[in-house]
């Protein structure tokens, strides 16, 4: 069990866990699509799913893993705003430092494909101001944010000891400066997919692209879809990579920041790297196979019932599952015996 005799679950502190900020969107995700419809075109969807998106989907992934997490940003008060709130506080997201605004919560229509999606999205401007909510906000040991967005009090948290987690955030300019990654001085960890890697590095491989990135923060993991991931942890030497697990992906909306929770748990868990890759993994794993990436974002109760498979399928003598169940043995350590399973998009909001 790579030199682990045990793994315990979380110790949690007074202060938080995490927190996050960044906008909410209102996720309306069509699957089952034939293609993408042409000009004038009307298709049909196999399936149809509303659920609270953009950071909600952090939210909800890293509360749904028993991190005390807490959301800055400003909610509307419409229709859509007040079932999200709703939402996320089932979730038991702390919301005490939202505003609530009378803009319109900004909206997303995704369509599913097999390996990919296409989005059309809209939203007006917030005037939440981050800086100001830091102040007053209790210690959190860690942070999750968009690198593209406002960062200016990332310094002020990493000052207080907050280990910053950055996601990439997708450059629909195409420029992909180096001068994007300059907060990346205060981080502690960086989460881009491949093509945003390669993109800001101009590197020819991925590892290449950790090593460029190892000049700006210590913690770096790169997804790459069906190749898996791959990270380095300067902080303790370690280097891992791990293959992607085999499920039958049906909608892959909000698989990275699903990802990025994991490796924000297992980073405060203190787990070693190739722990934290797999169970990073297998929670962007567990996530695509359901609609929408808040409510598709496994809880433990999700964890446990795929480790129950995989152990059975390899005691039957399944030699794939026995692989399985070999490397994520450190899962017997901290899969609780009784979860509640999370709750799942629908159609409509309700």
């Amino acid at each position: 069990m790579n030199n682990i005799e045990k793994i315990s679950a979380l110790e949690k502190a007074d202060s938080l866990d995490v927190i996050t900020t960044g906008t909410v969107f209102a996720d309306i995700v069509f699957s089952g699509l034939p293609a993408l419809p042409r000009p004038g075109e009307e298709i049909y969807a196999g399936s149809l799913a509303s659920a609270p998106g953009g950071v909600a989907n952090l939210a909800f992934a890293l509360a749904r893993l028993g991190l005390k997490t807490a959301l800055a940003t400003d909610l509307s008060s419409d229709q859509y705003g007040i079932w999200i709130r709703s939402c996320l506080m089932g979730e038991g997201v702390d919301l005490s430092a939202c505003s609530y605004s009378h803009t319109a919560t900004a909206v997303t229509v995704a369509m599913a494909l097999a390996h990919d999606r296409a989005m059309v999205s809209y939203a007006e401007h917030s005037a939440y101001d981050m800086d100001s909510v830091v102040a007053s906000m209790p210690v959190a040991r860690s942070a999750v944010a968009d690198l593209r967005a406002d960062t200016s009090w990332w310094a002020t948290l990493a000052r207080r000891g907050t280990k910053i987690f950055a996601d990439a955030g997708f450059d629909d300019a195409g420029e992909w400066s180096k001068e994007d990654l300059r907060p990346l001085e205060n981080a502690y960890g960086f989460t881009p997919n491949a093509l945003e890697a390669l993109a800001y590095t101009r590197a020819d491989s991925i590892d290449q692209a950790l090593t460029a990135l190892a000049e700006y923060v210590p913690l770096i993991a790169i997804t790459d879809g069906s190749n898996g991931a791959r990270a380095l942890d300067q902080n303790t030497g370690e280097t891992a990579s791990y293959h992607a697990l085999p499920v039958q992906a049906i909608d892959s909306t909000g698989a990275g920041d699903v990802f990025a929770s994991g490796l924000v748990y297992g980073t405060l868990a203190q787990w070693p790297l190739d722990i934290r890759l797999r169970f990073s993994i297998l929670c962007s794993a567990l996530c695509v196979e359901h609609m929408s990436g808040s409510f598709a974002a496994p809880g433990w109760a999700e964890i446990r019932h795929w480790w129950i498979g995989v152990t059975q399928a390899a005691s039957a003598g399944d030699a794939q599952a026995s692989e399985l169940a070999s490397d994520y043995g450190f899962l017997a350590d901290i899969v609780p015996e009784h979860a509640e399973p999370v709750r799942r998009a629908l159609p409509t909001f309700c």
